[in-house]
């Protein structure tokens, strides 16, 4: 949405995206990008997504810090969705 959300290249590989929106429009953002991609790559190719919400009182480190912990998170629970 132009104007309201903006997306960051935060090193080779990982990106953020800042959107205006609550942790289940987020969540919600997530689950259609995660599928988007599935849908549209070949299928070694992987996508996982952390997400984490503004307080009001984080720092932008301490947002970071928050979504790579979820991404830590979703990406051990797609390893263990693939084992079973």
């Amino acid at each position: 949405r132009f104007g309201l959300d903006t997306s960051y290249r935060l090193d080779a590989d990982d990106f953020a995206i800042v959107l205006a929106a609550d942790r289940d429009a987020a969540q919600a953002v997530r689950r259609r990008l995660e599928w988007n991609f599935q849908e549209r790559t070949p299928r070694q190719s992987q996508l996982s997504v952390g997400v984490a919400t503004w307080d009001g009182s984080k720092s932008p480190e301490g947002l970071l810090d928050e979504a790579r912990r979820a991404l830590s998170v979703q990406r051990q629970t797609a390893m263990v969705g693939q084992l079973a």
